[in-house]
Order: C-alpha cells, then structure tokens, then sequence
C-alpha cells in the first residue's frame, strides 16, 4: 500500500492499531509526510461539509440522451439529383437491355442489327426534328423540370416523414 492510501485509510480511521501508530510517528518525524496528511485532510473536511443539491427529475436520462445523440456518428446524406440521374440512367440501360434480349431471341442477329440500325436513325431523325422545333423542346424541358422536380419532393416528404417517426419514438 502506498502512502497516499494510507494516510487516507488513517483519515478515515480505518487502519489497524499498529499502522495507526507506526503511521503517527512517521507523521512526527517527516514534516513533508505531515504537511500533506494536512492538506488530505483539509480536503476530506471540506467534502464532509459540503452542501448537497438535489439535481432535477429525469436528469440522467436527459444527459445520457445527450450523450448519445453526440456519440452518434452523423448521417452521411447523399446527393439527391445525382441518385435520381443515376436511377434513370439504370431504368434505361435496364430497359434497352430487355428489349435487345427479347429483340434476340424473336430474330436472327443479322436481322436485328439491320432492325437496331434502322431504330437508332429514326429516333436520331425524330429528336434532331423535335429539338429544331422550340415548341417541342420547350414542352419536352418543361416535362423534364417537372419530373426532376415532382421526384425531389418525394424524396423530401419521404424524409420529413421518416424524420417524425424517429423523433416520435
């Protein structure tokens, strides 16, 4: 046991009658020893009467939901217009997948790269004719902004919602 234990178990008379006494004459031989006996207890004095507050109802349960809420590592939130380009990126790859698998197995390979040609000028015809004409392409845009739009706020209520119930319970 070292010596601060033992003068706070002598503090505290805890200590056996010859540790207590071999204590006390080490206290009047070692000025130092005795000097800091003094100070520990001057702090144990100070402790005993020390007043005593009662904390607040649910005080724990307040700091340890404060603990928690920034122990928490933070969301790492995404890029929303981005998902929602990538998403309809996928939707599409997927869907000229389908078609070209189906497209296939309906014809020989000749025949449909004949067929895949013929696709690909005539909707290159059809949006260079769309894209010359302003009406189109202003309806064509506004249907676009509408889309981007319309798919923001969902992801938006989506998460306003989920943000409730989390806070609800």
């Amino acid at each position: 046991m070292n010596m601060d234990e033992l003068l706070n178990e002598y503090i505290d008379d805890s200590l056996s009658k010859e540790q207590n006494n071999e204590l006390t004459n080490k206290l009047k031989e070692d000025e130092l020893l005795y000097r800091k006996f003094k100070a520990l207890y001057m702090v144990d004095e100070i402790l005993k009467n020390i007043e005593i507050y009662k904390a607040p109802d649910n005080t724990v349960d307040k700091v340890m939901k404060l603990i928690l809420l920034k122990t928490q590592k933070p969301k790492q939130s995404i890029n929303k217009f981005a998902a929602s380009v990538f998403t309809i990126l996928v939707l599409i790859l997927v869907s000229a997948s389908t078609v070209m698998i189906y497209m296939l197995n309906k014809e020989d390979s000749y025949a449909f790269s004949d067929y895949l040609a013929k696709t690909i000028s005539s909707s290159i015809n059809l949006v260079t004719n769309l894209m010359l004409d302003e009406v189109s392409l202003m309806i064509a845009s506004t249907i676009i902004l509408i889309a981007f739009i319309t798919f923001y706020l969902l992801l938006e209520i989506h998460n306003n919602f989920k943000n409730k119930l989390k806070n609800s319970s």
